[in-house]
């Protein structure tokens, strides 16, 4: 990994702490989550799981649901995740 200071590719244990935790100071900074944001991601669970279900067991086409709920789901969060409050 370029720049990262780890020899030949290996991650140690400290190294795993290490980014941790800056993904933990990271995350401290960033916009809170709501009520909102659980019901919105409980909704999208629910609906991507019936989407996968429904695939598995009835047709084919059903994956296009599966693409585009996982795919709505994540234009939330990038939408979410870059507001400014």
């Amino acid at each position: 990994m370029v720049g990262s200071g780890l020899s030949s590719g290996v991650y140690t244990i400290r190294d795993v702490i290490r980014e941790m935790e800056n993904i933990e100071e990271d995350m401290d900074s960033r916009v809170r989550l709501e009520p909102r944001d659980h019901a919105i991601v409980g909704l999208y669970s629910v609906l991507i799981f019936c989407a996968v279900k429904y695939a598995l067991l009835v047709s084919g086409w059903a994956w296009f649901l599966v693409w585009m709920n996982v795919w709505f789901f994540d234009v939330y969060a990038y939408t979410r995740k870059n507001a400014r409050r």
